[in-house]
């Protein structure tokens, strides 16, 4: 991966391979990020005291 840190913290950039994770979907089904390999994988973070999140979730 070809992450550097400078005074803007982490850097990303083309082609970079994002390590493996998992997560727990509100289903109770444990997801892997290796489950889509090769595939768009789109990630959206919110927030509770964010007020378009909130929007946006509901």
């Amino acid at each position: 991966m070809s992450a550097q840190n400078d005074d803007r913290g982490l850097k990303l950039f083309v082609d970079d391979v994002a390590k493996d994770f998992s997560v727990k979907m509100t289903n109770g089904k444990m997801v892997n990020l290796s489950d889509y390999k090769g595939k768009v994988v789109l990630l959206n973070f919110w927030a509770t005291w964010c007020s378009p999140c909130l929007m946006e979730f509901n």
